[in-house]
């Protein structure tokens, strides 16, 4: 085995190693829940345990680069960063549950979206309404993730003054996304695609963000770094979240929902605005373009629809000049990582996440 392969998978028992610790960590806080919020019922408990279910299925960047972001800067206080970890990890299970239920997704991390599993529940029941309480539970539930979240960053042992800073941090991305999403919904609601600019301005504020800035800068804040130098890491942070979003978009189309876990071009069923759907309209005309058209403002698409769409985006070279604007934002992140005054463990880890993101296959 050469060095390489032993350094890589070093890297992925340290990041299943702290995948697990959180994991453990959110259930040690459910369960004191029962008596922390008066739950007297067994169906109240089950909800929490759905929950975590549904954060164990996810691979726990954000969480795990709060924990790499600290350790790199030298914190060693486990417990207090892994309520922060835990925090970042609720926050985006729920945004994911809501976002589910806004986009009617089926299919969540290969398994029935939240909203899908609690409509069957209430179907086998025999209950009133299965399909409109699926959703009104999944929402609840997702509400319920966030103010947990806040919970365990307030209890998380660290001081008055970085307990504040961090939940107004928190709150700030928070919102953010929430605008991004908002933006992401009204561009899919429009006739046309967006500009260019404002397709990635979408893409900053409802991913980039809050998947790499967000969990960075609570590391960050955590160990005590100042607040020039963290507004500094947020720029190459924002580039990989945008490379990151980029090769989702490719993978919603180009790839099968065994390796994505969610359903196959969901994203136009969805009528989303992606940049890369926007490049090949501009890069088709004619009957084609028409074609294309007619099939993106269908609710669902046939094997051979998607079939079609992917040759279109090959022959048309936007693939090609979708991944070439990946490479360029890649470089411009990976300059701007070199010129950081940190040291070269925290360097590492924003090099280690930008290449995942750009080589991602799921």
């Amino acid at each position: 085995m050469n060095q390489m392969c032993m350094k890589g998978n070093i890297m992925n028992e340290v990041l299943k190693k702290m995948k697990a610790d959180i994991i453990e960590h959110i259930s040690n806080y459910f369960d004191m829940c029962p008596e922390r919020y008066c739950l007297k019922r067994s169906i109240e408990k089950e909800h929490l345990k759905r929950l975590l279910e549904f954060i164990s299925r996810g691979k726990l960047i954000r969480g795990i680069l709060v924990i790499s972001s600290y350790d790199a800067l030298g914190g060693n206080e486990r417990k207090k960063i892994l309520s922060i970890a835990s925090a970042i990890e609720l926050l985006h299970a729920g945004f994911l549950m809501h976002d589910d239920v806004m986009d009617g997704d089926i299919l969540r991390r290969g398994e029935p979206s939240v909203h899908v599993s609690y409509r069957d529940l209430f179907a086998d029941e025999g209950l009133l309404n299965p399909e409109k309480n699926g959703e009104s539970f999944a929402i609840c539930l997702g509400n319920i993730a966030y103010f947990i979240a806040f919970d365990l960053i307030a209890g998380s042992g660290f001081d008055t003054a970085t307990a504040i800073r961090l939940i107004r941090i928190f709150n700030r991305e928070a919102v953010i996304t929430g605008l991004g999403q908002m933006n992401d919904i009204f561009t899919g609601a429009l006739k046309d695609f967006p500009d260019e600019r404002s397709i990635l301005d979408t893409y900053r504020m409802k991913t980039a963000r809050y998947t790499f800035s967000l969990p960075l800068i609570m590391g960050s804040v955590c160990a005590g770094l100042d607040d020039e130098l963290i507004e500094k890491i947020v720029e190459p942070a924002e580039a990989i979240g945008l490379v990151f979003q980029m090769r989702d978009d490719e993978l919603n189309i180009l790839e099968d929902p065994q390796g994505t876990g969610k359903s196959a071009g969901s994203d136009i069923t969805e009528g989303k605005k992606t940049l890369i759907i926007s490049m090949l309209l501009k890069n088709i005309e004619g009957d084609d373009k028409r074609k294309m058209e007619k099939i993106f403002s269908k609710k669902e698409l046939t094997l051979n629809e998607l079939e079609y769409i992917r040759k279109a985006l090959a022959d048309s070279g936007t693939v090609d000049e979708h991944r070439k604007m990946i490479s360029q934002i890649s470089a411009s992140a990976k300059e701007t990582i070199e010129s950081l005054d940190i040291n070269e463990e925290y360097k590492n880890i924003l090099r280690y996440i930008l290449k995942i993101s750009v080589e991602r296959k799921f």
